[in-house]
């Protein structure tokens, strides 16, 4: 996610990581962590580069980045409240 953010990996590209590595990973999650995951597995899959299309599953670049951005904040404070 980071490097997606910081423009080392194109949106193309992380969709496709992402989704792969979540459809492969069989680890068991809380709640809250699933959610957040599942969210921009979510999101991968809605996006498209094709500014034409809209709608409510419709994501487009600026959109991932910015829900990537949250998520991996939530993340980030997820795994902190953990080691607490």
């Amino acid at each position: 996610m980071r490097r997606f953010l910081d423009g080392h990996v194109s949106a193309d590209d992380f969709t496709d990581e992402y989704m792969n590595a979540f459809k492969n990973d069989d680890a068991m999650y809380d709640d809250a962590l699933f959610e957040t995951l599942n969210g921009i597995f979510t999101d991968a899959d809605c996006f498209t580069h094709d500014e034409t299309q809209s709608g409510p599953w419709v994501v487009h670049e600026p959109e991932l980045r910015e829900h990537v951005a949250e998520a991996l904040a939530k993340l980030d404070s997820l795994i902190a409240a953990h080691r607490d």
